[in-house]
């Protein structure tokens, strides 16, 4: 199978749910995957997915979970969160939060080179906001330099 066959999808039911947890499981993360979850899948073989932290008060996207050993694993990271910011999109949503450990400064690294800055920091990481474009048309204040990189997504 090659990269092309790749599908990005909402996370339906309660096998791609399994599915979710266990892969996030065998890497030693233990969170709640909340609504709304998107997936990709090659060959009915799960690659990854992007979840949602439950909370009452934003949306915080989290966790991002990619199978181990992908050769390129970034690509898939950057579908994941092509295909969630479409769905937020098209439920309205404007913006998210997303957090960056402080034991990933690689990733925060590329977070912020690509124009992100933290709006609050802790003990466990950075957290920031990540504004979504209206389903179809292009978000502003320099999406196009951020488009798929948009943050591990962590806490």
């Amino acid at each position: 199978m090659r990269p092309r066959d790749t599908l990005y999808r909402l996370v339906r039911g309660q096998r791609d749910l399994r599915a979710c947890q266990a892969l996030a499981r065998a890497q030693g993360i233990h969170r709640t995957v909340g609504w709304p979850a998107v997936c990709g899948m090659r060959a009915g073989h799960l690659l990854g997915f992007l979840a949602t932290t439950p909370s009452t008060k934003a949306v915080i996207a989290g966790p991002l979970v990619v199978a181990p050993g992908l050769p390129r694993p970034a690509i898939v990271m950057m579908r994941l969160i092509e295909a969630y910011e479409v769905i937020l999109a098209k439920a309205g949503i404007r913006a998210y939060l997303f957090h960056v450990e402080t034991g990933n400064p690689g990733w925060r690294t590329i977070v912020e080179e690509a124009g992100h800055e933290p709006f609050s920091t802790d003990a466990t990481g950075a957290w920031y906001q990540r504004k979504v474009a209206s389903y179809g048309q292009p978000a502003t204040e320099g999406a196009a330099v951020e488009r798929g990189i948009s943050g591990a997504v962590s806490g």
